[in-house]
Formats: structure tokens, sequence, C-alpha cells
């Protein structure tokens, strides 16, 4: 199934290497993620644990989670990838926030980068009980999270997108539910596997998208593969405009230590 597209990495390959240059310098037991100094002002740093998996890969969680009430200025937290040690997935990241009316160019200009896309929408309205939640305002609120790998160039070549927008009326949660899928096909990306839940039990809504992505032409060895598995991007809302979110990516293959997580998150406050 896949030999036309080896086949087509071959040919190609030489053409798109030569942009594929610059990479992370890589100590004995760390890899670095070269950031520009002023691409995320004011972020701080973070040592977070990944988990080991069975096969020796690593997966990296990022979350958050917060209260919509009272209603506060929305705000975007950022969270990028400066080290990982493959040996004990033990990762440094850099974490910043700002208002959703002062993001830094240099993350706005993520988010409109890929070449290909899809995406899924749905609405959802479920009623409250009285022994599933106590009883709550009525009001409304939005949230997304965006979960990509960026390339050297620290262009997005894989992206999922989840977005909620929910609200409640006294009696009823109703949202609704985006699952988009972004890459960039012109350097051999394609999105392999991809998966969505849309859940409103009454209390609680969410978006849940799962992307798997794979590229021939990226790695140096054109018969290998490297992928990028986006296993969790998630955001969730509550009928008290409580707020989570959640980015789970697992990446590797041939030249793996070009890609870079970052995960971009809105939310109500």
């Amino acid at each position: 199934m896949f030999w036309h597209r080896k086949l087509l990495a071959v040919l190609i390959a030489p053409l798109v290497m030569s942009t594929l240059a610059a990479r992370p310098a890589a100590a004995e037991d760390v890899v670095h993620y070269p950031m520009a100094s002023d691409s995320l002002p004011g972020a701080t740093v973070h040592a977070d644990q990944g988990r080991k998996l069975p096969d020796g890969r690593c997966e990296f969680v990022e979350t958050g989670r917060g209260d919509g009430r009272p209603a506060g200025s929305p705000q975007v937290r950022i969270s990028r990838t400066l080290s990982v040690e493959p040996g004990t997935c033990l990762r440094r990241t850099a974490r910043a926030q700002y208002p959703a009316d002062a993001v830094p160019a240099s993350v706005t200009a993520l988010l409109d980068r890929s070449d290909k896309a899809k995406d899924q929408t749905t609405t959802s309205e479920k009623q409250v009980t009285t022994d599933r939640a106590a009883p709550a305002a009525a009001g409304s609120w939005n949230g997304s999270i965006h979960g990509m790998m960026l390339d050297p160039f620290d262009i997005p070549v894989t992206e999922t997108i989840s977005e909620l927008f929910w609200s409640f009326d006294g009696a009823l949660l109703s949202a609704s539910h985006r699952s988009a899928w972004e890459w960039v096909w012109g350097v051999g990306w394609y999105l392999d596997l991809a998966n969505y839940s849309h859940p409103n039990n009454g209390t609680v809504a969410s978006t849940n998208t799962f992307g798997y992505f794979v590229n021939y032409i990226f790695p140096p060895n054109p018969f290998e593969a490297v992928w990028a598995e986006h296993a969790v991007t998630y955001f969730a809302g509550d009928h008290a405009g409580g707020w989570a979110y959640e980015f789970t990516v697992i990446w590797g293959g041939e030249g793996a230590d070009r890609l870079t997580p970052i995960a971009v998150a809105t939310t109500p406050s």
C-alpha cells in the first residue's frame, strides 16, 4: 500500500531535503529544540516528567484547568518543548500566558500555516438533573486547544484542534463541538488516522480529537518514516463555567528529533 509513497519520496526527497538542513543540536543524552529568545516573552521554564512506553518511546502530556466564573479576560496559554532526555522521558518546556488581545505575533503566526485540513462539527444539548450537579447560574463560554508539531523552521507541520462553545440556561447544557486536523502536505505529511468524540452528559461537554500523521519525505532516509501521534487533544467545559484541556503527544521514527511539540490553549479566563 505504501510502495508508491516511498517511490515518491525517493524521487522528490533531494528537492526538499536542502530546506530541512537546520536541525536541533543533540547532546549525548539530551535533544535540544532551539527557540528564538523573543518568541515567547515572559515565558518560564518547567521540568515535566513524561511516561516511558513499553516500546521505549516517551509520551508527554500538557494539561490546564480553571473556573469560568466570574468571567474574566480570555487567556492564551502556550507550552513549547525545549529539550527531551529520551532515556528518562524528562523534558523542559517554556510556558507563557497572555490576554487573548495581546498575544505575540510569533504565536498567532503558528495558527494558520497548513495547506491541508479537515474538520468535524456537531452540536449537543442535555438537561442537567438534580442528582448530577448542583444548580448554577446561566452563562456562556468558549475555549480551544491546538496541539502542534513544529519543523526546524517553526512551521506547524501537523496539528489537531479541539474547540468548544458551551452555554447553560439553568436547565440545559448546550454545546457546539469542533474537531479539526491540519497538516503540511507540501513537505510530505499526510493524515493517516483520525478520530473524534463530542460527548455531553448534561454536566460536562467536551471535544476530543485524535490524529496520527506520517511522513516519508522528511526523514534523512526516504525509505524510513517519521510520525506524530496526537493521542489526546481535549477541551471540556462544565455547566458552571469550569474548563479543562489536555494535549498528549507521542512521536518517533527517523528524524523525529527535528519535530518540536507545542500546545496553544485559549481559555475563558
